[in-house]
């Protein structure tokens, strides 16, 4: 229990890199698009930036993809070290990148690529940890792991949170001129302490113990992944779609709050650190607590409820107290780390072992690629100021998302965890 015991602790602190490494671009974008697209307006500029970003959540399904087939086929160990090198070198290029004065178009290309790179390397990290959760624990505990691994996710948010905040103290122009290579530097080198840190863990027994069972080739796995588990696909999807959505609008909130709002960059980043407690807090708490229920239907009810929480607090965010905006940030945290423990638990049961990183990979990062042009939508409503139309392209979004999760496909494995 011991040897699971680290390994899960080796998988949770890499993780809090990787998110911070993934995260702390889109946190950063309000300054990246005066850096890298200088010659542009500020609306345009963060355009582009965005559209940088969403690269790197469109190429997710591919890293979960092809690392989830070499994790299938020759074990988690490997793919763990190689995703954590390309993310650890990926943000510490990022950090060392010419600007557009010094460089020019070259500057975005750059950027650009930098970005692919940890998308790839992502794409493959929730999946393999969460496989790792499912074959180190117990069935009756493995709820509050999954809570243990949201809350890495979340003190690695925490993290670039307060890089960020750290960051927005100094004047603008300043930032510009040099300190926003900060974060990227620290995440790239702390990256590459982890990296030697995981690469003490062991591969997981049930893996071994059916290595005869495995697929013999990437095509084999392809075919029975899309030929006998396409509606655990589907509902692997329909799951995480709402909570994509979550994710990939938590990255617009700063620009959202401040050009909508008017709430002061240092208070929207100070507050969201703070906020970010919560899920820290209680992931594991709700990890354990619902293991009790049915998790399909308490997802169900976490949706509708978060519509809720939108019509009540949105309209209070125009009075523009900090009171407000500490009430919106913390629920928003709440309902995050209620249903993300859920859908983990849920993805862990959905695929057998012959093919899990894989069917895991493809379903939750298509889902997030999706959800990634939600601010290439949301953007060009920051010109027109229509916020009417920001908030019902994101109830619309909330909407779909409670569609998809009524889906009529529920194996067998989705009754009681």
């Amino acid at each position: 229990m011991k040897k699971n015991h680290k390994l899960i602790l080796l998988s949770c602190l890499g993780s809090v890199l990787e998110y911070y490494d993934f995260i702390i671009y889109g946190m950063m974008v309000i300054y990246l698009g005066e850096v890298f697209f200088k010659d542009a307006s500020l609306e345009v500029a963060y355009l582009k930036t965005f559209s940088i970003l969403a690269i790197g959540y469109l190429v997710r399904p591919m890293g979960g993809y092809l690392f989830g087939v070499f994790s299938d086929l020759y074990g988690r160990k490997k793919t763990f070290l190689f995703v954590m090198f390309i993310m650890a070198f990926a943000t510490f290029m990022i950090g060392i990148l010419p600007t557009y004065e010094q460089a020019g178009i070259l500057a975005p290309i750059l950027l650009t690529v930098a970005r692919i790179l940890q998308g790839l390397s992502f794409g493959a990290e929730m999946p393999t940890v969460t496989t790792i959760i499912k074959e180190n624990t117990e069935e009756s505990s493995s709820g509050k792991y999954f809570g243990f691994i949201m809350s890495s996710t979340c003190i690695g948010t925490l993290v670039a949170s307060m890089m960020v905040t750290f960051i927005s103290r100094f004047q603008d122009a300043e930032i510009i001129a040099g300190i926003w290579r900060i974060p990227f530097l620290f995440g790239g080198v702390l990256a590459f302490l982890v990296l030697m840190m995981r690469s003490r863990i062991s591969e997981t027994e049930e893996f071994l113990s059916h290595s005869k069972a495995l697929h013999k080739s990437s095509l084999s796995l392809t075919l029975d992944l899309f030929k006998n588990h396409w509606q655990a696909m589907i509902l692997g999807m329909a799951g995480t779609a709402f909570f994509s959505y979550l994710i990939i609008f938590s990255l617009y909130l700063p620009i959202y709050l401040n050009q909508y709002f008017n709430f002061s960059k240092q208070d929207i980043f100070s507050t969201m650190t703070f906020s970010i407690f919560v899920s820290i807090l209680f992931s594991p708490i709700f990890g354990h607590w619902f293991n009790y229920f049915n998790r399909s239907r308490v997802l169900k009810i976490i949706t509708v409820l978060f519509i809720v929480f939108l019509f009540i607090t949105l309209p209070y965010l125009k009075s523009g107290s900090l009171t407000s905006l500490f009430v919106f940030l913390f629920g928003y945290q709440f309902v995050i780390s209620a249903y993300a423990t859920n859908n983990l638990a849920i993805l862990s049961k959905l695929f057998p072992l012959k093919l899990r990183v894989t069917g895991i990979g493809l379903c939750y990062n298509l889902a997030f690629s999706l959800a990634s042009l939600t601010p290439l939508i949301l953007t060009p409503f920051i010109e027109t100021h229509n916020y009417d139309s920001i908030v019902l392209i994101f109830f619309t979004i909330v909407v779909i998302g409670l569609l998809l999760i009524h889906k009529k496909f529920q194996p067998p494995t989705l009754t009681l965890v």
